[in-house]
């Protein structure tokens, strides 16, 4: 069952930006936000239970 997206950065290894778990809207707001400031390449993944 989906319960939601989380913000990785990614690299060699895909790393949690923060704990919190978004909708897929949400997600997509923050990476934007963090995106303005900074260049990485950031993705949102699904969360599985």
């Amino acid at each position: 069952m989906l319960i939601g997206y989380v913000l990785l950065i990614l690299g060699s290894t895909p790393l949690p930006v923060t704990d919190d778990i978004y909708t897929l809207a949400e997600c997509e707001s923050v990476k934007a936000q963090i995106l303005e400031r900074r260049s990485v390449t950031l993705e949102c993944s699904e969360v599985w239970r």
